[in-house]
């Protein structure tokens, strides 16, 4: 009987199990490899397909083959076999990369491309951080060419260069008064060789204002040329004169006022001493009833006045409101008037030519007229008044094509100057 008993337990043997009444040894003797080897598998087939076979279409897992296999024989024939290394480099995962930190939301991208437009701008404007890149000097080009004068003419126009082809463009408000302003004007009716005589005599009147405004000017000018200040150290000390003769009129004149303070000051001093005599204090009264109510009643009375004079300011605020509306709505009419007369007045004065340019005004010149007693009978013996050079050139000034300007004449340079002496051969006695 023992015999069988040993044959039998050794033919058979079972797993032992071993206890599990605690949580660490469930941990310990539990066998879990099946389990690890299912997720090790589901793994797998997210890394391949993206995801696990049971969520994936049957278009993903299963592909109809309509080539046939000749041609995927000859492919793989052609196709070297790569090596073990670069199959597991090719190998990707279709698994998503996990974002690490916060994941940038839609404002933040909008800011980040905003900023990264503006860099490449100003990159393309020549900014080199906040400091500006100056470019490099464009190369001149060699345009003159080497051709036959005598031969045909060139089919092809010879490159310009980039100052050809770019031309400046000029703002068309600039231009406004060349349009607004004649090249030639046309001259006073009464500079005609035949004038009519009412406006012959309007040109001369003209002409004689101007000329004797002119010389108004010269003799106001001329009389300061007599001023002793016209010396620099003479001017000085006329000025430290006068603010002498200033300062000591100040000083009597604080004298004065400071004696008439004193003896006010006295003055006062004295009724202050009056003043401050000692005053007897009145004995306290008991008030009646009468006057207390007398008292109540004029309170009274003085607070009802009080609050009808508010009311009467009240109603006069309301009917002067309505005054100061009219006022208001009158003066904003009358502003927009001179608004409109303001620009009205500001696109007249851009169509005129300035008259000043720099530091120079545009010179006028005088009317050309002519003397009763200089009229000529005949056309024949007409001769031109004026310059038409000078008359041309102040046409150009008047347009603003030139800039005024006044000649600067050098100085003249001191003359040698010549001592006469005697030749020494006079001199020279042997």
């Amino acid at each position: 009987m023992s015999t069988t008993m040993a044959t039998s337990n050794t033919g058979g043997e079972k797993k032992q199990r071993g206890g599990r009444k605690t949580k660490s040894d469930w941990r310990k003797k539990i066998d879990l490899t099946d389990v690890e080897q299912g997720l090790e598998e589901r793994r797998e087939e997210e890394r391949k397909g993206g995801a696990p076979i049971d969520q994936q279409n049957d278009a993903e897992l299963f592909v109809v083959d309509v080539a046939g296999d000749e041609k995927t024989k000859t492919i793989q024939k052609k196709q070297k076999k790569k090596l073990r290394i670069d199959e597991l480099l090719d190998a990707r995962s279709k698994v998503p990369v996990p974002v690490i930190g916060i994941k940038m939301n839609e404002e933040r991208k909008r800011k980040m491309q905003e900023k990264q437009r503006l860099n490449a701008l100003r990159k393309i404007a020549g900014f080199d951080g906040k400091q500006r890149v100056v470019p490099d000097k464009l190369k001149t080009t060699n345009t003159s060419g080497t051709y036959d004068i005598w031969s045909a003419p060139p089919t092809g126009q010879l490159n310009a260069g980039p100052s050809a082809s770019k031309k400046t463009a000029i703002s068309r408000k600039k231009l406004l008064h060349l349009a607004a302003t004649p090249a030639v004007e046309v001259a006073h009716p009464g500079a005609s060789y035949r004038p009519e005589e009412s406006q012959h005599k309007e040109l001369i009147g003209k002409a004689s204002n101007e000329y004797a405004s002119i010389l108004r000017s010269k003799q106001r000018y001329s009389g300061l040329k007599g001023f002793s200040g016209a010396n620099h150290e003479d001017g000085v000390k006329e000025c430290m004169g006068v603010v002498a003769q200033e300062i000591a009129l100040e000083t009597s004149k604080g004298d004065d006022g400071g004696t008439e303070s004193i003896g006010k000051a006295d003055s006062s001093s004295d009724d202050g001493s009056d003043s401050e005599k000692p005053k007897k204090k009145k004995p306290a009264k008991r008030k009646t009833r009468v006057q207390r109510n007398r008292e109540k009643r004029r309170a009274q009375e003085d607070l009802e006045r009080r609050v009808l004079k508010k009311q009467k300011e009240l109603i006069k605020q309301v009917v002067k409101s309505s005054r100061i509306m009219n006022v208001v709505v009158k003066e904003a009419e009358k502003s927009e008037e001179n608004a409109k007369r303001r620009r009205k007045l500001a696109e007249e004065k851009a169509l005129k030519p300035r008259e000043q340019i720099g530091k120079h005004k545009v010179p006028k010149l005088l009317e050309d007229v002519k003397l009763a007693e200089e009229l000529p009978s005949s056309l024949r013996q007409l001769r031109p008044e004026g310059n038409s050079f000078v008359a041309s050139f102040n046409s150009l000034l008047k347009r603003n094509l030139i800039d005024p300007e006044i000649a600067v004449r050098g100085k003249k340079k001191d003359a040698p100057k010549f001592k006469m002496t005697e030749k020494w051969s006079f001199k020279d006695f042997k």
